[in-house]
């Protein structure tokens, strides 16, 4: 699991030494496998696109992409949700705004949707009922 003070870039170098030390992947399974292994919130923000990148480097360009901008976008939101009472400020959920969609278009169209997590077609994988095998 990605840990909490490592890049996406830094984490997918990990990754990708231990990988070289396992049975072969495909491309397939080691976009699944950075995916799975990636921040929750840097999940929900890839699973918020459309379509989450086939290929690693793709996967991996978006993630350091999104998470630039839950870098920029924490501390503001921080300073400005923390109550009298000092409580933590609510975790951080990318709209589409910030995510650099927007925010007039229809709902999203689940006929050509496959999800990300268990392959089956009219879901996104945030709303995966399935779990993820981890082949680790």
């Amino acid at each position: 699991m990605q840990r909490k003070d490592q890049t996406v870039r830094s984490f997918a170098t990990y990754l990708e030494v231990l990988e070289d030390q396992l049975t072969p992947y495909t491309e397939e399974q080691r976009v699944q496998h950075l995916f799975s292994k990636l921040r929750p919130e840097i999940q929900r923000a890839i699973t918020n696109y459309h379509q989450v990148p086939a290929t690693r480097e793709d996967l991996v360009a978006l993630g350091s992409t999104l998470e630039k901008n839950l870098r920029r976008a924490s501390p503001a939101r921080e300073s400005h949700q923390r109550s009298k009472f000092g409580t933590k400020p609510k975790e951080h959920r990318p709209t589409e705004q910030t995510l650099g969609t927007s925010t007039n278009k229809n709902p999203r169209d689940r006929n050509n949707v496959t999800c990300f997590k268990c392959q089956k077609a009219g879901h996104y994988a945030n709303e995966c009922a399935e779990r993820i095998t981890q082949t680790t």
